[in-house]
């Protein structure tokens, strides 16, 4: 990027709760990406220049100038500018929360990457005056530790910088720079792997993009286990051959640590260079990172939805593994969803994008009905292995075997003992953590509630707590019922602790392993730890169920398969479906044969039976015709408002005007307005909830439209809106 000189007009991006750029009068040394500090009302603040030499609309305007430039080098590349214009539009934020979803914390306060120093001893015979007491006491510390981090001597000796510096200047220890190591392990070895016809056809017909260099999208609809991944490590080969940078997308921050290891296990000795980014990284670790891929020195980033925003400046390939699931979709402002925000940058930087997944979400599967997106299908598991045999278990005809709840079916429980005795490894899935969902008072069969939430209490029998999911507020167990002062006694339902205590009755000597959002943090070695097959059975939630190869598990139990189709949402039968077809294809991956069995009290219902069966196109099909009939996404798209108060009369009676006005004043026909009215979380957090949904063919037609209309209606002062566009959950 050439940097500008002379008297020029420059637009800039502000960090300020604005929808636009503004012009100002630019300085020498500004480059597109840059950024800058400008004043705004009176006000300093930070900016990224997104074009350079515009012309101002006011020519008689007085126009302020550009006050400094920030780094030497430009923080964002050109690309990344018109993602956050886009995303600004289509999401509906301003460019302050854009921004600040986008760049790492350090860079938005001006900060650069300060490598890190370490002290070693380089003469073992030291000799030192008496006066020279803390020399030698640093010397002495350093002799029994070895190399140390410079920040830990300076924390254990605090103001000794200049004793430090003696002993460094005397030759007595050493100050080195400690080079960051990348994320791919130097212990693998390369293992190639012989691609199967299916997987090389597949691979040749994406590879003759590349060559175009024009940006196309292919989907991977493969069943599970058909080694989609190995088609990924293939094109990511021939990138870096290219030149090109990849970007490696994951729904989950647990599945990073499985996909850097089979990267390591394929690409290590091509010295493909990988960075992992997630949101548990330290900010210094994300600062440094974010250079070393803006100065091109990364091959591939591997990541969940955050990692869609680093500036990868010779972006070549996007792949999106598990592209059907949920957790793609940011839940707070800006509220995008990070496969579409993906694609829409692989359209920007003119790559080629790959969608895999073996349930392909409706959204997906539409654009490839229409052309847009090319399919692929691998319809083998590779080496002729065969797919799990599926057992359907009506649990209506089953009696209840623990604690009066229905856990497992008595062919579960054979299947398991099975597996026990042929030391396999089972996994059993619930979608629901804790023991159980739901505290019933004996007296007037009222359920306990949060305090701060319409949400039921989660009774957690590990912790002996009440857990509020919705807010994570802790509480202790309720003992009295606060609407009639009856006891609660009975606890209702399933959660993933009653399920690994009930297997510890029924199974003794069985090593089960619990694995949800309150037990994964303590064990980062779990993955490991189930290869080396430390444990015999996993009980888990739904982030089990997203791409995870375990090659020992022969067996998986789905324990309330039907447990989403009461759920009040048009997704409901899609995401049943997904789970179903995605948790049955964690069994029998290697060379034995896997079962899986699917205990429902809605056996008949169509998601159930054609996931079963394996029918994922038929589904997809019947799925589209009836959302075709009611006009629900993909065949339009939905945008919802969320109306939040602190008083519910207050909100209930802005919701109402909300609505008279709506209907007064909205002239576009595209819009189908349904509520405002009541979400099925009706409070949370102290808040108040109404929700509105906006029907549209056009987001960036219809969304300006509203927000138009938003800025005209008098809001009240504690009443607060958001907007959720392509939402994924109506909570």
């Amino acid at each position: 990027m050439a940097c500008a000189t002379g008297n020029f007009f420059v637009e800039v991006l502000p960090f300020i709760g604005t929808y636009q750029g503004l012009i100002y009068r630019g300085i020498p040394g500004l480059q597109v990406g840059s950024m800058v500090k400008i004043q705004v009302r009176n006000r300093v603040c930070l900016g990224i220049v997104k074009t350079l030499k515009v012309h101002p609309t006011e020519v008689c305007c007085s126009y302020q100038t550009v006050l400094d430039v920030v780094f030497d080098k430009p923080v964002l590349t050109f690309e990344l500018i018109l993602l956050v214009e886009w995303l600004v539009r289509y999401y509906g934020c301003t460019l302050s929360t854009a921004f600040e979803t986008i760049l790492p914390a350090m860079i938005r306060q001006g900060k650069t990457y300060l490598p890190e120093y370490g002290l070693r001893i380089m003469r073992c015979a030291a000799i030192f005056r008496k006066n020279s007491v803390k020399q030698k006491a640093i010397y002495q510390w350093l002799q029994q530790r070895g190399d140390i981090a410079y920040n830990q001597a300076m924390r254990q000796f605090p103001k000794s910088s200049q004793a430090i510096q003696a002993l460094i200047g005397k030759g007595y220890v050493e100050k080195f720079k400690v080079e960051p190591v990348h994320q791919v392990a130097p212990v693998m070895i390369n293992q190639p792997f012989q691609l199967t016809d299916e997987q090389m056809r597949i691979v040749h017909s994406i590879r003759h993009n590349f060559s175009k260099k024009i940006h196309s999208t292919h989907v991977l609809l493969g069943v599970t286990g058909s080694g989609k991944t190995e088609i990924y490590h293939q094109l990511i080969s021939y990138a870096q051959q290219l030149g090109l940078q990849t970007l490696y997308l994951v729904p989950e921050i647990a599945l990073t640590e499985q996909a850097l290891k089979k990267i390591s296990l394929r690409l290590c000795l091509n010295e493909v260079k990988v960075e992992i980014w997630h949101s548990r990284l330290r900010e210094k670790e994300r600062l440094r990172i974010w250079e070393n891929v803006l100065r091109g020195e990364i091959d591939v980033v591997l990541g969940t939805r955050s990692a869609l925003f680093l500036p990868l400046c010779r972006l070549g390939l996007v792949i999106i593994d598990e592209e059907h699931e949920p957790a793609y979709k940011q839940s707070d402002t800006p509220r995008y969803h990070g496969r579409d925000l993906a694609l829409r940058r692989a359209l920007l930087n003119h790559s080629v994008c790959v969608l895999g997944s073996a349930t392909p979400s409706l959204e997906t599967w539409f654009n490839v009905q229409n052309g847009r997106y090319k399919l692929h299908r691998i319809v083998h598991r590779p080496y002729n292995r065969c797919l799990p045999k599926v057992h359907t278990v009506n649990m209506s005809f089953e009696k209840p075997n623990f604690e009066g709840a229905f856990v497992l079916s008595t062919l579960l429980r054979e299947k398991l003992s099975d597996r026990l005795d042929r030391k396999e490894q089972s996994l059993l899935f619930l979608n629901r953590r804790g023991y159980a969902p739901l505290l019933r008072c004996d007296v007037c069969g009222k359920y306990a509630t949060c305090p701060c939430c319409s949400a039921h209490l989660v009774y957690h029998r590990s912790q002996q707590i009440a857990k509020c999911h919705a807010c994570e507020r802790i509480l202790p167990i309720p003992k009295v019922c606060p609407h009639c002062g009856g006891f609660f006694e009975k606890s209702r339902g399933l959660g993933t602790q009653r399920i690994e205590v009930c297997l510890q009755k029924l199974y003794p000597r069985a090593r089960v392993l619990r694995l949800d959002a309150d037990t994964i943090s303590s064990n980062p070695d779990w993955y490991e730890q189930m290869l080396s097959q430390r444990y015999d059975i996993l009980v888990g939630t739904q982030m089990i169920a997203k791409g995870l190869d375990f090659p020992k598990v022969t067996l998986v139990g789905l324990i309330q398969a039907d447990g989403q189709l009461n759920v009040n949402d048009f997704r409901a039968a899609e995401r049943t479906f997904q789970l179903l077809v995605q948790v049955g294809g964690r069994a029998g991956r290697a060379s034995q044969i896997g079962e899986v069995v699917v205990q429902t009290f809605s056996p008949d219902a169509a998601c159930i039976q054609l996931g079963v069966a394996g029918k994922v196109e038929d589904f997809l099909n019947q799925e589209c015709r009836l959302r075709s009939r009611y006009g629900y996404p993909p065949y339009r798209h939905i945008i919802r408002q969320i109306l939040r108060s602190h008083s519910e009369n207050v909100l209930a009676y802005t919701c109402l005007q909300w609505d008279l006005f709506l209907r007064k004043n909205l002239q576009s026909e595209d819009i189908e307005i349904l509520g405002p009215a009541v979400p099925p979380l009706s409070k949370v957090n102290n808040y108040y909830r109404q929700h509105a949904l906006f029907f549209s063919q056009d987001v960036l037609g219809s969304l300006p439209h509203l927000m138009q209309l938003q800025q005209k209606f008098r809001w009240p002062i504690n009443v607060t809106t958001t907007w959720d566009v392509d939402p994924v959950d109506f909570a």
